[in-house]
Order: C-alpha cells, then sequence, then structure tokens
C-alpha cells in the first residue's frame, strides 16, 4: 500500500476533524513506514487538502475538515470567485491555475486540488479531462442566480506573495 494511502487512512481511522496531527515518529511507528515516507505522504496529503501540515507550527498541524477549505486557499479562493463573477475568467476558458499558483504562493497543485475544490462544490468550476485546451480546471457556464452585480476588481486584496528563502527581506534589489 503506498505511504500517502497508509498514512490517510491511519488519520482517518484514528483522528476526527479539527483534531492535532500526532508527530512524525508517532505517525512512523504506527503505520509501520519511515520517517521520511511519512514526511512525504505528509506533504502530499496537505498539497490536496487532506490536512493543514506546518510542520514547524503545532496549530498549523491538524486534520481538515471535508466540507472547509485549506486555511491558505481562502485569499486565492475569494479572489478566483470574485474574478469569475466579474467575467475576469469567463464561461468554458481553463482557469491559469500555473499564474494562479505563482501569485497566491502556492503550488499548481494546490491550486487544482485544494483551492478549486471549494469553486467546484459552488459550481463555478469544473474538472475536465478533455478540455478544450487540454486537461484542466473549467470554468462552467453562470447561472442567473450565481452571477452578482458587477464588483471592479480593483477591489481585490493584494495576493499573498511568497519570498524566496535566498531573497533579502524587502524583495529583490
Amino acid at each position: 500500500m503506498p505511504a500517502t494511502l497508509r498514512v490517510r487512512e491511519h488519520l482517518a481511522r484514528d483522528l476526527k476533524p479539527g483534531a492535532t496531527l500526532p508527530s512524525v515518529q508517532s505517525l512512523a511507528r504506527g503505520t509501520g513506514l519511515s520517517l521520511g515516507e511519512v514526511t512525504t505522504a505528509l506533504h502530499q496529503l496537505n498539497d490536496l487538502g487532506f490536512i493543514c501540515y506546518e510542520p514547524r507550527d503545532q496549530n498549523g498541524r491538524r486534520i481538515l475538515c471535508p466540507d472547509l477549505p485549506h486555511p491558505h486557499d481562502t485569499e486565492a479562493i475569494a479572489i478566483i470567485r470574485k474574478r469569475i463573477h466579474n467575467l475576469v475568467y469567463r464561461p468554458g476558458e481553463a482557469l491559469p491555475a500555473d499564474i494562479l499558483a505563482r501569485q497566491f504562493g502556492l503550488t499548481t497543485r494546490q491550486v487544482i486540488h485544494r483551492a478549486c475544490r471549494q469553486l467546484i462544490a459552488e459550481g463555478l468550476v469544473h474538472h475536465d479531462n478533455q478540455g478544450p485546451h487540454g486537461p484542466g480546471v473549467y470554468v462552467t457556464q453562470p447561472t442567473s442566480q450565481s452571477v452578482p452585480h458587477h464588483v471592479s476588481p480593483s477591489h481585490e486584496p493584494a495576493p499573498h506573495r511568497a519570498q524566496s528563502p535566498n531573497q533579502p527581506a524587502g524583495g529583490p534589489r
């Protein structure tokens, strides 16, 4: 059984959503995996949105509720939603996942699997493996109830910018 699946099943069996994740050492003992395998599995489960895994922050290490977004995705979700409602991203278009990932300091995988999960549940986007631009996340046709009045894109909050560990504080010089 792959390590990620083994860790996920162990967590689902022993813990409820909202619970703090056990230590990597405890998970390794409980699953029979190495520390490296458990760490890799935790990062993969974080990317998929099943857990929030911030190794250095005990409060950021928890099992997520299935119907709630990952805490690092709320800003991206709100801005993508607003852009869809304002027709910046039009029905039938693929979301620019790579660009969104860079803009919000996420990986493309996190945008597609985590942030878009909430938007899929709202019916704003859908996965299409045979889409006109190839596999991706596409904007759905809006219903009359889901399109609010126009909101100016200039009122969007500034996106989170991930800082490179090699970059000095304050950005490039």
